[in-house]
């Protein structure tokens, strides 16, 4: 299979990246820029009917962004379409620009790939580095790792779901960059995010929560992970009143706030799957908090992971809450392989143990996910030129 096969060898390119780059950095470099580039390609040089967002809104933007002899004429033309109109501003952009410099869809498909694979490397960087300046005695796991979970967990979901995909890569680079106290540059990835997809604002009560945890010295993160779980009774009671009053102020818009669907079977699956992650998050994060003490950033993925497991089932009510606990599971990339820091100490090779634990997990659920369910319409893939 193309996509697995992609994924080890990137994998394999970012691995080698980082056992060679102290030295010889020419040579690492070169890797790097392979492994992240794998990615990128496969999905510029997909056929239109690998993802089945394309057809919705990705190509109705590309072809207005064609026929437009200035932005402005493209604004109107988004506006006159149906699939169009409705579309975030920053992507329309992003695609207006695409077109521009590419005069391709697939030149399109590349720049989105882009701005999820880049991103996401990015803020990995940055928080690897929070780790080294706050707590240099902890070791976590390479960053290969974290990129593919990414691929597994979420790369066939980036063809189909560009917007968000995109709004998930900058609201992680948000938090990397807000943890290390990088506010300006942070901002400007938020409002980029928001851009992309309007539910993007949810990061800021991430980070708002990991500012209140580091700034408590006691054990206020168990405290409010028992609150999650007793609330999660009443989420879809909440989430409905939300929306309510988001849409009565005129802060949410309409097609977010009337999305209600009734649960199918596949559904239910799709779900199911969602909640196996969300269990692996939580079993990691509360094994690293039993180890680490008072260590704010594994606090607050500790909830994160809670919020997420406890946030799934309203996910068989509301079409749109899917999309809210996408920004907690991104974090899955960097909780997954923490699994190694929980248990340097008590295995022998246990870098070994942890890394094939996670790959065989990842494959494991990519084979079910769009091996068997192919909920993102993006399992048969196609050459733009086959």
């Amino acid at each position: 299979m193309i996509y697995l096969s992609m994924f080890a060898i990137s994998s394999f390119f970012i691995y080698i990246f980082e056992k060679t780059e102290k030295t010889n950095k020419v040579y690492s470099k070169i890797f790097l820029i392979l492994g992240l580039s794998l990615p990128i390609l496969l999905a510029a040089l997909r056929d239109e009917t690998v993802g089945i967002d394309i057809s919705t809104y990705v190509k109705p933007l590309y072809n207005c962004a064609l026929r437009s002899e200035n932005f402005s004429a493209f604004l109107s033309m988004i506006k006159m379409n149906i699939k169009t109109r409705e579309v975030e501003t920053g992507f329309c952009i992003l695609v207006y620009i695409s077109t521009i410099v590419f005069k391709s869809l697939n030149g399109v498909m590349l720049l989105c790939e882009f701005f999820i694979i880049i991103p996401l490397y990015l803020a990995l960087i940055n928080i690897k580095k929070y780790m080294y300046q706050y707590h240099s005695d902890i070791y976590i796991n390479y960053i290969w790792i974290s990129m593919f979970c990414y691929y597994a967990f979420f790369y066939n979901n980036s063809l189909n779901q560009i917007r968000q995909a995109i709004a998930c890569s900058f609201t992680l680079l948000f938090f990397s960059l807000a943890i290390l106290r990088k506010y300006k540059v942070a901002i400007v990835t938020l409002l980029i995010a928001s851009s992309m997809h309007f539910s993007a604002f949810v990061v800021i009560f991430i980070y708002v929560l990991f500012y209140l945890i580091s700034k408590e010295k006691n054990k206020i993160h168990w405290f409010i992970s028992i609150g999650i779980i007793f609330a999660s009774a009443f989420l879809s009671q909440i989430f409905e009143w939300i929306l309510k009053i988001g849409y009565t102020i005129k802060i949410i818009p309409e097609k977010y706030y009337g999305q209600i669907f009734i649960v199918k079977y596949n559904d239910i699956d799709y779900n199911f799957l969602w909640i196996i992650i969300c269990i692996f998050m939580v079993i990691t994060s509360v094994m690293i908090n039993i180890k680490y003490k008072n260590i704010a950033i594994f606090q607050e993925w500790q909830i994160i992971s809670l919020l997420a497991l406890c946030m799934m089932p309203v996910c068989g009510i509301y079409a749109n809450f899917g999309r809210i606990v996408l920004y907690l599971l991104i974090y899955s990339v960097v909780i997954i392989p923490l699994v190694y820091t929980v248990t340097v100490h008590k295995i022998v090779q246990a870098r070994l143990f942890s890394d094939c634990l996670i790959v065989i997990f990842g494959i494991a659920y990519w084979i079910v996910s769009i091996g068997l369910y192919d909920y993102t319409g993006t399992l048969v893939y196609k050459f733009v030129w086959s």
